[in-house]
């Protein structure tokens, strides 16, 4: 894996402490769409996060650093996780395909990964961007620790432009066909390639890496309700250790007529009697 002489001055970004999308930041109202969580936000169809690219982004940063991202998909599409324009121009993003992660430099200026993020589950990525170059490092205590390199067709910006626009999520005019992304984002942080490379693994925060190992239970199995002909008076709750007998009750003989309804039956009958004659 080749790795360029890097500028040791870049700093850890906590982009979404850039955004102020943190839970125990509120001093700022919430973007419409995203839910803040204390490990994080989630992403909704709905939500437009957007700001200008020097309150988020080191001009010099971008491409001589790592991006470490911990990321959980909530719905299968093709979805810019996010998009750095500038103008109409794309200058750096991640798009989430299934089975693919593409990472562009320009519109005509990509490469892509085969790798399927759209499983439900958390993911811990590390995405090295260095020159030309670019490397997807595998998931923590992975087999092999190598990664994946490839080379973009052309060099990047050598600078985002401050003036540009950041996006996390959401959709774009300019990108046609491109739906919002769906889903979790507990970790995206930009931090020097050096440490990256050592292991960036030791980058993931403590509370991500505890979303990496979390399996959501499963829903309990609801039982199909029986068709009893008994009773339906319920039996008393009893310890599992005590056993009961369900008598089957017998109906009640009908009750002896009143005598006000014996006065009225032999009147009627005396009645009609007296009709009849």
């Amino acid at each position: 894996m080749r790795f360029l002489n890097l500028c040791m001055c870049v700093l850890d970004v906590d982009v979404l402490q850039r955004l102020s999308l943190r839970v125990e930041q509120g001093s700022r109202t919430i973007p419409f769409g995203v839910i803040s969580l204390r490990s994080g936000v989630i992403l909704t169809p709905r939500a437009r996060v957007t700001t200008a690219t020097r309150s988020v982004l080191p001009p010099d940063a971008a491409w001589n650093a790592t991006l470490v991202l911990s990321v959980r998909s909530h719905r299968v599409n093709s979805a810019f996780l996010f998009s750095v324009f500038s103008g109409t121009r794309i200058q750096l993003g991640l798009e989430i395909s299934p089975g693919t992660l593409t990472l562009y430099s320009g519109l005509q200026n990509s490469v892509s990964f085969p790798y399927d993020l759209h499983d439900g589950r958390w993911h811990n990525l590390a995405i090295v961007l260095a020159g030309q170059t670019v490397t997807l490092l595998p998931a923590c205590n992975h087999s092999d620790s190598r990664g994946a390199s490839k080379e973009l067709l052309l060099p990047p910006p050598a600078r985002l432009d401050p003036r540009g626009t950041f996006r996390l999520g959401g959709s774009s005019a300019l990108l046609p066909g491109v739906a919002p992304f769906e889903g979790a984002i507990c970790q995206f942080d930009i931090v020097p390639t050096a440490r990256a490379q050592a292991n960036y693994c030791n980058a993931i925060r403590r509370q991500c890496r505890e979303n990496d190992t979390y399996r959501p239970a499963p829903p309990p199995v609801l039982l199909p309700l029986q068709h009893h002909h008994t009773s339906s008076t319920s039996a008393p709750n009893l310890p599992s250790n005590r056993t009961f007998t369900t008598v089957p009750t017998t109906p009640s003989p009908p009750l002896p007529p009143s005598p006000s309804f014996l006065r009225e039956g032999h009147l009627q009958s005396k009645v009609r009697g007296q009709v009849q004659k």
